[in-house]
This record gives structure tokens, C-alpha cells and sequence, in this order.
């Protein structure tokens, strides 16, 4: 019984250190895509990016003895915000964009899946994880594409 323990306790480490791998490797990643991500709308995305920060950090200090709660959580809230900041600003943004806005943004996101050979396709109903990207790239289109009356 104590060896089936071991080995389950083996396993159940062994799948939280790949996890934290992964965290490891891809944090810096998000962080790119919530650095562009405030370029495009810094009101909306810094601001929750800060919040899910703060709480993360808040939460591991106040869990953690103190000597080791601040440095913890601050390693937790750097690699860990990212990923609730991120579907959080693709939400809001969804939330205060227009129709027009979020056609174009689905369009743009359908097409760049055609060109990729993917089946995949999404609709202006409900928001996705490239939303604020796909909307920054159809406002570009808009902005800087010729009218359809130049002559060529």
C-alpha cells in the first residue's frame, strides 16, 4: 500500500514540475502578448493586467508564511497573470466593441485559418483568444487599404 502511495505521489509531482515547465517556457510569451495587447488598448488591458497581478500576489502572501509569502508570490503573479489577464481583456474588448467591429475582427481571424489549411472558423457572437490581435489587424486593413474607386 505504501509503495501504490509513493508511486501515486511520484506521478502527482511529476505532472506539477512538467506543468510548472511549461508555465516556465511560456510566460515570457504572454507577457509579448499582453505587452501588444496594451499597445493597441493600454485602458483596458494594463489595468486588469495590474489587478490579476495584484491578486495573485495578495492571495499567495496572505497563504504563505511571511518570510517566503512576498517572494513566492511574486514568481507565482509573474508567471501566472498573464493567462487571466489576457482572456479577460479579449472579453472586455469583444464587450465594447461594435458589430462592425467584431465581423471584421472574425473575418480577418477566418481568413488567416483558410490561408493556415484549418477548418476552424469563428463567429462575431462570442469572443476568442486572439480577439484584440484579429481586431487591431481589421482596423489597420480599414485604415490603410486603397478604395475600391482607385484607380490601379
Amino acid at each position: 500500500m505504501i509503495k501504490l502511495f509513493i508511486f501515486l505521489a511520484s506521478l502527482v509531482a511529476l505532472g506539477a514540475i512538467l506543468f510548472g515547465l511549461a508555465v516556465l517556457i511560456c510566460a515570457p510569451f504572454h507577457w509579448l502578448a499582453i505587452a501588444f495587447m496594451g499597445y493597441c488598448r493600454p485602458r483596458l488591458v494594463l489595468g486588469r493586467a495590474a489587478i490579476c497581478f495584484m491578486a495573485i500576489w495578495v492571495v499567495t502572501v496572505m497563504a504563505l508564511p511571511i518570510g517566503n509569502g512576498a517572494n513566492i508570490g511574486m514568481l507565482l503573479a509573474i508567471f501566472l497573470t498573464p493567462w487571466p489577464a489576457r482572456i479577460w481583456a479579449n472579453r472586455a474588448a469583444f464587450r465594447a466593441d461594435d458589430v462592425e467591429q467584431r465581423v471584421a475582427a472574425a473575418d480577418i481571424r477566418n481568413i488567416r485559418w483558410e490561408s493556415e489549411g484549418s477548418r476552424l472558423r469563428v463567429t462575431a457572437d462570442k469572443p476568442w483568444r486572439e480577439y484584440i490581435t484579429d481586431s487591431e489587424r481589421a482596423r489597420m486593413v480599414a485604415t490603410y487599404q486603397l478604395p475600391a474607386s482607385f484607380p490601379r
